[in-house]
């Protein structure tokens, strides 16, 4: 997953990233996993679009350069 979608609107919104901290949306370690493209919980995401107002697919993109698992059943 990418996140790249987010820091764009959050630039567009004037929003802070301090501002994410301090009224408790994310942490500063959940900051770190979104700058660096890690994985967050969907819950954490959630939180984020009430907060902006959005859809997921305005704050996150498929990381589609990333192998897929091959499952054997």
């Amino acid at each position: 997953m990418k996140y790249q979608k987010l820091f764009i609107m959050l630039k567009q919104k004037n929003i802070k990233l301090s501002e994410l901290i301090t009224s408790g949306i994310i942490s500063p370690s959940t900051l770190q996993r979104l700058r660096h493209d890690k994985p967050v919980s969907l819950h954490t995401l959630e939180i984020l679009c009430r907060y902006l107002g959005c859809g997921l697919g305005e704050i996150t993109s498929a990381d589609h350069e990333k192998p897929h698992r091959n499952h054997r059943g």
